[in-house]
């Protein structure tokens, strides 16, 4: 089982690396600096990074923005994904956030001060979403997640959107623009 364990990361890694292009960032260590066009995060590696990325960052293991870290394009936690955390103050993603299908019990989400100027999607996961004091400029949704979650403090230009969950989220002092789904109680 080890082996075929193995022979199964070893093919996602490769997969990753073909699909990447020539200036794509392979997060390989745990900590990257600079800028960079795109950034991919194979499954097992946890990637920190305090960056300027240009591009998207594609996320198959962990990955963690410190302060500073912008990313221009989207960050998606792809399925199997173990978790993504934005730190908060400083951290600027000008596209959408979207992780669905993590395959860990390590919460994700992100802490105060981040900001997501496009929407931020939480779909399909079994881990806790921790969802405070970011400002979203597009929508907020949480659907079809089993693992719970806390939606407290946030300003959210579009729809806040909660449907289909296991455990219905906890919030509250979220200011939304658009519609609230009943699911999203105490918001």
């Amino acid at each position: 089982m080890t082996k075929l364990r193995s022979l199964s990361v070893l093919s996602l890694i490769l997969l990753c690396q073909a699909a990447a292009f020539a200036n794509d960032t392979i997060c390989a260590n745990t900590f990257i600096t600079g800028t960079h066009e795109n950034v991919i995060v194979p499954p097992g590696i946890i990637c920190v990074s305090a960056v300027h990325i240009k591009g998207s960052v594609k996320v198959f293991g962990a990955y963690i923005a410190h302060a500073g870290t912008t990313v221009e394009g989207n960050i998606d936690g792809e399925s199997g994904h173990l978790f993504v955390w934005l730190s908060g103050f400083q951290v600027l993603v000008l596209g959408n956030v979207q992780l669905k299908e993590s395959a860990s019990s390590e919460p994700s989400g992100y802490a105060s001060g981040t900001e997501i100027r496009g929407d931020f999607k939480w779909e399909k996961n079994s881990n806790f979403l921790f969802a405070h004091g970011g400002t979203i400029g597009g929508n907020f949704v949480m659907e079809k997640s089993t693992g719970g979650g806390e939606i407290v403090g946030n300003g959210i230009q579009g729809n806040l959107i909660c449907s289909e969950n296991d455990l219905p989220p906890i919030g509250g002092d979220n200011s939304v623009g658009g519609n609230r789904d009943e699911e999203c109680w105490g918001f």
